[in-house]
């Protein structure tokens, strides 16, 4: 038998879930001035077309970036994804209020904004999966610069080097081509241990994210908050609510009722 919202939100305030699992996606930092990757028109993806790209996924791949670094660069500074001064949504402080409430087991991102911890979320349980911002660092002798004085760089189109192998530097966000967090393989297995699993902002289209929801037990409900629900890889799931709009809308709403 499905979870209806009324229980979702009876039982977050009775705080009957003790071990939820949140996985997020971009579409938990919209309002807060970024754009998302995959939605039609909006999203960075088809924003990027100007730039006449076979796939918009170059702009990430590690190898693309040693051979052309100005890619990323122009890319960066066109739509200001290197923007740090963010403030957090209603998701975040959604999350933060689970977390203050000890009901909060992990919470995976796709997500480098570092959102989540702005929010005041503790840093053990925030797994940054495709990396973060907060550092930048040498992708041959990984050296750490200040992520600030990189985009500096970014913002003079000046190609940054490192000053012990003259190798590239770039902020410590996962690029394809890279490997993932160790933090991430660490905490993978706790996903067994929820018994809610929430997922906001995202379409589970990219990996590691779209093979995650194997490894949750058959009886722990599953919560998605998406503006598309339709997804296919959640079709054999029978324990699962479906809320389809805004993410910060009906995460305000929610909210407003614990």
């Amino acid at each position: 038998m499905s979870l209806t919202l009324n229980e979702l939100i009876r039982k977050l305030k009775a705080k009957e879930f003790k071990k939820i699992t949140i996985a997020a996606g971009a579409g938990i930092s919209v309002a807060a001035g970024l754009s998302d990757y995959r939605s039609k028109d909006t999203g960075l993806y088809d924003q990027l077309k100007k730039f006449n790209l076979s796939n918009p996924e170059q702009v990430y791949d590690i190898n693309v970036f040693r051979k052309n670094p100005s890619l990323y660069y122009s890319v960066s500074k066109e739509f200001g994804t290197h923007n740090l001064d963010l403030q957090p949504t209603f998701a975040h402080q959604f999350i933060y209020h689970l977390d203050r409430n000890d009901q909060l087991l992990n919470c995976f991102t796709q997500n480098i904004d570092g959102l989540e911890l702005v929010a005041g979320v503790r840093e053990s349980k925030v797994i940054q999966v495709h990396g973060h911002r907060r550092t930048a660092s040498c992708i041959d002798c990984k050296k750490t610069y200040c992520v600030k004085t990189f985009y500096q760089n970014v913002d003079k189109s000046e190609i940054m080097k490192c000053t012990d192998c003259n190798g590239l530097i770039k902020p410590d966000v996962v690029f394809f081509g890279q490997s993932l967090p160790q933090l991430y393989f660490e905490k993978l297995p706790e996903i067994s241990l929820s018994d809610l699993v929430i997922i906001m902002g995202t379409s589970l289209q990219v990996q590691p994210f779209s093979n995650m929801i194997y490894r949750i037990n058959e009886n722990v409900p599953i919560v998605l908050i998406n503006k598309e629900t339709n997804l296919r890889r959640l079709d054999p799931i029978n324990n699962k609510l479906l809320i389809k709009g805004d993410v910060q809308d009906i995460i305000s709403s929610i909210m407003k009722q614990l």
